[in-house]
């Protein structure tokens, strides 16, 4: 039996979820439609998005959970307008005005509460999320069942610490430098560039995403330039202390952990070697794409010789 997991209000949930063995599924294409979806749920189930990347095999939303709220019947048909697309919605409104006209009170409330209890829940958030990214994939490819690996992983963050030094803002930053750990991008300055994360977003002005990272920040309605200042010192943070345990992982003390000049050092000794990467890479990876076998020579570029396990 699965074990019930906690779904209360005023809570932070980190929720992670991977593509079904771990397959490069989500080009950019995809991320980007899973950007929007991943918004448009937020909308309908009443959650704030506090951060979030996309990445090409995995997904990290952090999300907070407010109060539940009375809504009124018409508030709930607009969230199912934000979720549903025309002509699902279109059913979805007949079958309510069928039976709201009907008088038939009963079947009537058990329809609106089928919405309403999809509303306010980090579970039923995940599941809706998932289901219709998956129908979604699988009506445009060629691709039938789940696109997911099992359920969803997630970390719960008690009330206490949203706004205090730790928790939450940490669990932010890990989750925005999921792109410099994969060597997508170069470093924590290059983070603005990928476009499938929430600091992208806040970096290009979305509201969304600044009121995200204010709520992170003690909700005190900060510019954008003040919580990135905040937001690095979070970032550097969890950056120093990602390699402190890479280090310790491999058995190695921090000092030993090759230098910016020693990366720099690799980097020019393979070019000279004329390690460049191929316009096409043939498809020996089942579901792969160009993406993996570039990140693996990045690092290679960057890391210098490394074990296959390393890789």
């Amino acid at each position: 039996m699965r074990k019930c997991r906690e779904n209360l209000p005023n809570r932070v949930y980190h929720l992670i979820s991977r593509v079904a063995h771990r397959a490069f599924f989500l080009n950019a294409e995809e991320r980007s439609r899973f950007v929007d979806l991943l918004k448009r749920v937020a909308a309908f189930s009443g959650v704030r998005i506090l951060a979030y990347c996309v990445m090409t095999n995995h997904v990290h939303i952090l999300i907070f959970i407010p109060e539940p709220e009375e809504l009124t019947d018409d508030e709930i048909l607009a969230r199912m307008r934000i979720l549903y697309r025309d002509s699902r919605f279109a059913e979805l409104k007949r079958e309510w005005d069928s039976l709201l006209g009907l008088g038939r009170t009963a079947s009537f409330l058990r329809f609106r509460g089928a919405f309403t209890r999809r509303m306010w829940n980090a579970s039923e958030f995940m599941k809706t999320l998932k289901q219709h990214f998956t129908m979604s994939y699988n009506e445009r490819r060629t691709h039938a069942g789940t696109m997911w690996e099992g359920r969803y992983h997630v970390r719960v963050h008690k009330p206490d610490s949203l706004g205090e030094a730790g928790a939450v803002m940490m669990t932010a930053a890990y989750i925005d430098l999921n792109p410099v750990r994969a060597g997508i991008v170069d470093g924590i300055d290059a983070l603005a560039d990928y476009e499938w994360g929430s600091f992208h977003e806040a970096c290009i002005g979305d509201r969304g995403a600044i009121a995200g990272y204010d709520l992170i920040y003690r909700g005190k309605g900060r510019p954008w330039s003040e919580l990135r200042a905040l937001h690095r010192i979070s970032l550097n943070m969890a950056a120093k202390e990602l390699a402190a345990r890479e280090a310790d992982e491999k058995g190695l003390p921090p000092q030993s952990m090759p230098t910016l000049r020693q990366e720099k050092k690799n980097a020019a000794r393979l070019a000279r070697l004329e390690l460049h990467e191929p316009v096409r890479i043939p498809d020996l990876i089942e579901s792969g794409n160009n993406q993996v076998v570039s990140n693996l020579l990045k690092l290679i570029r960057r890391n210098g010789s490394m074990r296959p396990v390393e890789l």
